[in-house]
């Protein structure tokens, strides 16, 4: 078997799932192996795998093990002089091109899986490598058990969750936990989607809290400051609430010592009309005069369809005919669409709800938001649509859950990190000749 043909990852697959040939294993110096525990995944510095208890010959060792294609690896990654490689008890690699001596001065036994490794399963992980299609291994999906894979997806779900919050998490810190004014901040983010969040997030942070607070029962004044801020009222303005407007933000704006952002940040192309920045930032002035606390408001809501409501205030007259400034429309329909809300509940508030469940200690604000994922259907875009030809996806739940496994799995061929890869070559290789075998020392070696 040629080296260049098994990549180290692929090795340490096969000794996590104990995934190879487990007969009469024994070292390159002709000790027998007896695998008592073969350790847990080291995701930081160090040995790839900890607290091991491995017999060689009659000795029970406890330490670590460290895994490599070519044993001479160990020198070219200076393994030698770092003393945290000192306690490897056993250095297991495709092929031994050269013996090991560790720091301490000991030769550290050595086993060779080159003629060990199911073929049949490696093929399969190649053609997963070299596979152009949208998924790698769609033609095993179908042998993935149900079950597991229900479980695969609620576990992805949490990854997908833990991954959303970290803009959140870095609010948390910047505002020093101050959980009103980063869901105020993510809020802005989700009204402007994904053109046009971070502008929006920088509307938000141009904008003290206490002056919100001081006028959000003026709605004039909101939006004054809110659209002025923006730097959308135009310099010449064609309208008399656009002329009105833009003196009462001077006035606020010279009295607040407020700066407004710059208009160029704000982009218009391939938006619909109703998600035209100034529409989208007089509806956050509506429900800024509406909801006086917006945190409060949401966390005490029980399922997606209060936040629908919540999203259901008047605007204005002048927007309720206008997109733009200056552009009167007689058939403007600005009210938000179900869907634009439904990305809302999922950017932005079950995310937070997550957040804020998981730093305070509520459980149950952390179940809100995984229960009302699994109330609100699948998003209709172009990556579920494809997953829906190959598994069941039905809940925002299970479709968020899709897109993660989708862009953080398969796209990066991930695939034996995914449980599902892990099963399909797990199968390929216990069906590959030595499954009696394998299956008999596998209790043993089990951690």
């Amino acid at each position: 078997m040629k080296k260049s043909n098994v990549p180290e990852m692929f090795i340490h697959f096969l000794w996590r799932q104990l995934c190879f040939d487990l007969k009469e294993l024994k070292t390159t110096q002709g000790q027998l192996i007896r695998l008592d525990k073969t350790g847990y995944g080291n995701a930081d510095a160090g040995p790839d795998f900890l607290d091991a208890r491995i017999w060689i010959g009659e000795t029970l060792w406890a330490g670590n093990v460290e895994i490599h294609v070519l044993s001479s690896e160990w020198y070219l990654h200076k393994h030698q002089d770092d003393p945290a490689y000192d306690n490897v008890i056993l250095h297991v690699v495709l092929t031994e091109d050269r013996p090991v001596i560790s720091r301490i001065g000991w030769r550290i036994p050595c086993l060779v899986l080159e003629d060990r490794i199911p073929k049949e399963a490696l093929r399969m992980y190649h053609r997963w490598m070299n596979s152009r299609h949208w998924v790698a291994c769609q033609s095993g999906l179908a042998d993935f058990p149900t079950l597991r894979l229900n479980l695969w997806l609620d576990r992805l779900l949490v990854e997908r969750l833990e991954d959303r919050v970290g803009g959140m998490s870095r609010l948390l810190e910047k505002h020093t936990g101050n959980w009103e004014r980063v869901f105020m901040i993510s809020m802005f983010r989700g009204f402007g989607l994904k053109v046009n969040a971070d502008a929006m997030e920088m509307l938000a942070e141009s904008i003290p809290d206490k002056l919100l607070d001081r006028i959000r029962d003026r709605p004039f004044e909101l939006e004054a400051i809110l659209l002025g801020q923006s730097g959308l009222i135009p310099e010449n303005p064609e309208d008399s609430y656009s002329s009105k407007l833009s003196e009462s933000y001077q006035f606020l704006a010279y009295k607040h010592k407020l700066k407004a952002i710059s208009r160029v940040v704000w982009k218009f192309s391939r938006l619909r009309p109703s998600a035209f920045p100034a529409v989208r930032i007089a509806r956050l002035a509506a429900m800024i005069n509406q909801y006086p606390h917006w945190m409060r408001t949401v966390l005490e809501m029980r399922s997606p369809s209060d936040f629908f409501d919540f999203l259901q205030v008047e605007l204005s007259p002048y927007w309720q005919k206008h997109f733009r400034f200056g552009q009167f429309s007689e058939k403007a329909d600005t009210n938000p669409g179900k869907e634009w809300a439904k990305v809302l509940v999922l950017n932005v508030v079950i995310p937070f709800l997550f957040l804020y469940g998981r730093q305070t200690g509520q459980e149950q604000m952390v179940n809100k938001a995984l229960s009302w994922m699994d109330q609100l259907p699948a998003e209709d875009n172009r990556v579920i649509r494809s997953w829906k030809s190959l598994i069941d996806v039905q809940t925002a739940g299970q479709g968020q859950a899709a897109i993660h496994l989708w862009k953080n799995y398969c796209q990066k061929k991930r695939c034996l990190e995914c449980r599902i890869g892990q099963h399909l070559i797990g199968d390929q290789a216990r069906g590959s000749g030595f499954a009696k075998r394998h299956q008999a020392g596998k209790q043993k070696g089990r951690e």
